[in-house]
């Protein structure tokens, strides 16, 4: 039964992933959900209907093109400045997924770098990084935001250093494990034994048999990137207007749900789409790429 299931398993992980991507429904769906996302933030200047930022004070809280009083320009309704709903959702996905990339790409190479450190050389160097990285959780995010926003003021800049230097622990504990375990296995232990340097059992023996965990690790925290930020932009210490983002309208619509249900609904679809195109994702990537990983928030 046990040599049965390896070999699937060795069968499952040669099979090229986008075989493996059609084959599971689930994983399919959400890669096309966010394949829409992204080329709708990429073609957003030449998809949308009206310019995000356009202000009509004639066009104000116009309902969606299908209800009594709507207007068949607006398809999903103005908000309170007489903007396009349609445009300004499209255009905060731009927003969303950059900050959420770059930020990703900030803390996995600091979380990468320190954990890779960490575990490989042990003793007083992996204390210290674990002792920074209590601290780190210590910190909340928003305090750091208030704190840096009072500095240099509320910018895309402010969200992605927040989120960058915040979100890099993740990275540092799994890399710091996965170093632990290859460490013990053969062909580092040849490498050692060959009198290898140690930067070179980093990047040719570590750093590839990492990727794995790394980009698992990456997908599903470009979700919670994301949310984040709408987060910030909710509370008004993210992007400042008028650059649309899915936060940023939440927030601009809390106060008329009422009266004006679709200033908030259809961002907050977008984001609940882009986070469960993401997480979906993640899950068929943590099961291909590295079925034993566990990715805790």
């Amino acid at each position: 039964m046990e040599t049965g299931s390896s070999t699937a398993s060795v069968r499952r992980r040669r099979t090229p992933l986008l075989r493996q991507l059609v084959r599971s429904p689930k994983a399919l769906i959400g890669a096309i959900m966010l394949l829409v996302i992204v080329l709708a933030a990429i073609l957003a200047p030449w998809i949308v209907p009206h310019d995000p930022t356009a202000q009509d004070i004639t066009s104000t809280l116009l309902p969606p093109a299908w209800m009594a009083n709507g207007n068949g320009s607006y398809l999903l309704g103005t908000d309170v400045l007489g903007r396009d709903i349609l445009s300004r959702t499209i255009y905060g996905a731009r927003a969303s997924l950059l900050i959420g990339a770059v930020s990703v790409l900030i803390a996995s190479v600091i979380g990468v770098t320190i954990g890779v450190i960490g575990g490989f050389f042990g003793g007083w160097v992996e204390d210290v990084m674990l002792r920074i990285a209590d601290m780190q959780l210590a910190i909340p995010y928003i305090l750091l935001a208030i704190l840096l926003s009072a500095v240099i003021g509320p910018s895309v800049l402010t969200v992605i250093i927040v989120l960058g230097i915040t979100r890099w622990v993740v990275y540092a504990r799994i890399t710091r494990g996965e170093v632990l375990s290859l460490k013990e296995r053969d062909f580092v232990r040849a490498a050692v034994g060959l009198g290898a340097r140690r930067s070179r059992i980093i990047l040719r023996h570590l750093l590839p048999n990492l990727i794995s965990a790394i980009l698992v690790v990456a997908t599903i925290e470009v979700s919670l990137v994301i949310l984040a930020e709408a987060s910030l932009s909710f509370l008004g210490l993210g992007v400042q207007p008028p650059t649309p983002t899915w936060g940023t309208m939440l927030g601009d619509g809390r106060d008329y749900l009422a009266t004006a249900w679709w200033l908030s609904v259809f961002p907050g679809v977008a984001l609940m789409l882009a986070i469960l195109s993401l997480n979906m994702l993640g899950d068929w990537l943590r099961d291909t790429l590295d079925p034993g990983l566990k990715v805790d928030g």
